[in-house]
Parts: structure tokens; sequence; C-alpha cells
């Protein structure tokens, strides 16, 4: 592959920070991804943060919606940094990895996956 056919496969976050979590999301072909982090300076997510992340999607998307997630512990994370060739930006912290897929054709997408999802978890985490 020359490195014109790599720079077609980079994709381009954006980043954003919260009280209770930051997050980098982006579209990747037709599908709609997250990393969700621990709010700066942290290392974990807050006891709650898994069940009010899925209660927000599950709030936001209908029942017939493809979303799939996944969890890195801590732990996980420090193995692949400690055996990872590429110098690390951040230290290692759990994250969770949500995809939306085909979410990008969603007409409403720039709405509501790039800002209400945020309000709904930012509500869910503070039991409003």
């Amino acid at each position: 592959m020359d490195s014109q056919s790599y720079k077609s496969l980079e994709i381009s976050f954006t980043e954003k920070t919260f009280p209770e979590f930051e997050v980098e999301f982006a579209e990747k072909g037709d599908d709609f991804i997250y990393h969700f982090f621990p709010k700066k300076g942290e290392e974990v997510f807050g006891e709650t943060f898994g069940i009010s992340l899925e209660n927000a999607f599950k709030e936001l998307l209908p029942e017939t919606a493809d979303v799939r997630a996944d969890y890195m512990s801590l732990d996980e994370a420090q193995v692949i940094c400690r055996f990872s060739d590429e110098k690390q930006e951040k230290p290692p912290t759990e994250s969770f990895y949500v995809c939306v897929k085909n979410g990008v054709n969603n007409p409403m997408v720039d709405y509501i996956l790039k800002d209400k999802i945020f309000r709904l978890l930012q509500g869910e985490i503070n039991g409003d």
C-alpha cells in the first residue's frame, strides 16, 4: 500500500471534554464510532458509568439500531501500552468503545449522535 492509500484509511476524531468523562468520536464509513474515557486525571470511570452509557443509547436510538460496544479495563490498557511500539500520548485508562452501525446515514446525525447523546449521558450520570 502506498502512502496515499493509508491516508484514505485515516479517521478524523473530534474530541469533547465533559465534567464526568472525555470522548472522541468520528465517522468510519457508514458507522459512527465513539471512544469514552474517564474524566481528565482519572484512570477509571465512576461506578455506574457503563450503565449510564447503555441507558443513554437505549433512550436515544430505536430498538432496531445495531449498536456494538466493548469495554477495556485499566489492566488491559496497561498491558497493551507496555507491549506497544507506539509512543502513547496519554497514560492508559479504562475505556468504552461504541459503534452505531450505519449511524452516519441518519439524516439527523449531527444533532443526535454528535450532541444529544452527550446531554442524555450527562443526565443519566447526574440522575436527571
